[in-house]
């Protein structure tokens, strides 16, 4: 008898696991694809094009004049800087971005630097607890690669980064775009004669919808073929396929005959991916990493929970 009833209390405890973390999963599918795609335009070590002062403004002339709705940031990346507190000699080592254009493209906060800004910056909080021992910082001074920079704000979830607008003389080398689809990503591109290919995560979308089905699919076979429920999930499951699937304008070929089409959108979503996981991710990038991961932990632990459970 209290044999059974450890039994049946283990499998209870296993369905509602199981069900915590498939409502978990689904909650950080629903915050990934509420998050804008963002694309990356990279191109080989150096990042791709160098942009100067000048095709910023181009760009931003013909956006301006076309009511354009598309955000855009064009960065530089420099890696292992030194910064430095001078008043207390604290010193700290970071990568600065130099970027013109729409801050909040690149991270996942409210970031406010104006354009004509050059002596300001944001610092991350690690950075700043290292060189001030707080994150109250703002109106601080740090120097770094022998210019002083006024701290305006702090990212935070960011590590080892400080963000800069960039002199009139200075290059930038990547694009970032939001609010965009990958047609016009690539017309962007194409207008304004930018080199690289256009990476994006829509990738980590797909995958996670695809974990999503795995715990319904357990339950409905964790049934009796007779049970009706049975058939009840799995008509369940059908409808949640057709409402939540989001089929990429990419993957509709112009005529369904065209078999080259696949062979072709393979070879490119393989490219884009490749190119994704080697170019430096953004803060906006990271958060959408990181709901795909807790997504997919939560997703495969739900059906693991229901196939331990048993009918």
């Amino acid at each position: 008898m209290n044999s059974r009833i450890k039994t049946n209390g283990l499998r209870l405890a296993l369905i509602l696991a199981a069900f915590f973390s498939y409502y978990m999963a689904v909650c950080q599918y629903r915050l990934l694809i509420q998050s804008p795609i963002t694309y990356q335009i990279v191109g080989g070590e150096k990042g791709g094009s160098s942009l100067t002062k000048a095709d910023y403004e181009n760009i931003q002339e013909i956006q301006q004049k076309e009511e354009s709705d598309v955000s855009y940031a064009l960065w530089r990346k420099t890696d292992d800087l030194t910064v430095e507190n001078p008043k207390w000699n604290r010193v700290s080592s970071i990568s600065l971005w130099t970027v013109r254009g729409n801050l909040e493209v690149l991270f996942d906060q409210p970031v406010k630097l104006l354009e004509e800004d050059t002596r300001g910056c944001y610092l991350d909080a690690q950075t700043a607890q290292e060189l001030f021992g707080s994150t109250e910082v703002v109106g601080s001074e740090i120097v770094c690669e022998g210019r002083t920079f006024t701290i305006r704000g702090i990212l935070q979830g960011e590590k080892a980064l400080a963000v800069i607008r960039p002199r009139q003389t200075e290059d930038t080398n990547r694009v970032t775009l939001g609010n965009v689809t990958g047609l016009e990503a690539e017309s962007f591109q194409m207008r304004y004669g930018i080199e690289g290919s256009a990476a994006n995560p829509f990738f980590l979308r797909g995958i996670l919808q695809m974990l999503l089905f795995l715990f319904p699919v357990g339950l409905a076979l964790r049934f009796p073929k007779k049970n009706g429920l049975r058939w009840l999930l799995l008509f369940c499951l059908a409808c949640l396929f057709v409402h939540q699937v989001q089929i990429p304008e990419t993957m509709i070929p112009d005529k369904w005959s065209n078999f080259q089409f696949w062979t072709e959108w393979w070879k490119a979503a393989g490219e884009n991916i490749a190119a994704y996981v080697q170019q430096d991710k953004t803060g906006r990038e990271l958060a959408q990493i990181a709901c795909f991961l807790k997504g997919a932990v939560c997703s495969v632990a739900s059906l693991f929970s229901i196939l331990l459970f048993g009918e």
